[in-house]
């Protein structure tokens, strides 16, 4: 066989079966030490981890739904954004050089059942979306000529108010994600 070296002492020796690791017995006790204490040591790193997992999943737990509909938002409104890009500003339809938003034609706090409804997002310029309250006469004007007028009443009526959950949340951040992802890998 071929000779090795051994990983305690590290005296080269000839082994007299194939799976020998070291050189003689008290060498074997240091080596069966050592991979024991390895071995503790890795299942203490699991058990850390595990602990870490559900300190995170019980922190998750506490957050309010605000936290996930939020997350979804900035989902959306990224998705926005990138689905607009190059167009003029809904309201005053100018280029913009400076920030642009997702701006939305009926407020978040007025019908939240829109919150996320694409017809109702649109890039927006920082100056009509913050300082002039969303500029409502001019983005309805553009905004009929560019999804029609009954995508607009419909935008108008009433909507039931959604009861949404975590796991809706969730899931229109994913897609809103994912649509961003297939929409920045087409261009």
């Amino acid at each position: 066989m071929k000779e090795k070296c051994c990983p305690i002492c590290s005296v080269k020796f000839t082994p007299l079966r194939p799976i020998q690791k070291v050189c003689s017995a008290p060498c074997a006790i240091q080596y069966a030490v050592q991979q024991r204490d390895k071995k503790r040591a890795q299942a203490e790193r699991i058990a850390q981890q595990a602990d870490r997992k559900v300190i995170k999943l019980k922190l998750e737990k506490l957050k309010p739904l605000s936290y996930w509909a939020d997350k979804a938002q900035v989902a959306v409104n990224a998705y926005i954004r990138a689905r607009d890009e190059g167009q003029p500003c809904i309201s005053c339809d100018r280029h913009h050089s400076g920030k642009v938003n997702a701006g939305h034609f009926r407020s978040r706090g007025a019908m939240p059942a829109l919150r996320y409804h694409h017809d109702n997002i649109h890039l927006q310029c920082e100056p009509c979306n913050s300082s002039k309250a969303g500029n409502q006469l001019e983005y309805r004007i553009r905004l009929i000529k560019k999804i029609g007028i009954e995508r607009v009443e419909w935008l108008e009526g009433n909507h039931e108010a959604p009861h949404w959950k975590k796991d809706d949340y969730l899931r229109i951040e994913a897609e809103h994600k994912q649509l961003l992802k297939e929409l920045k890998h087409g261009r």
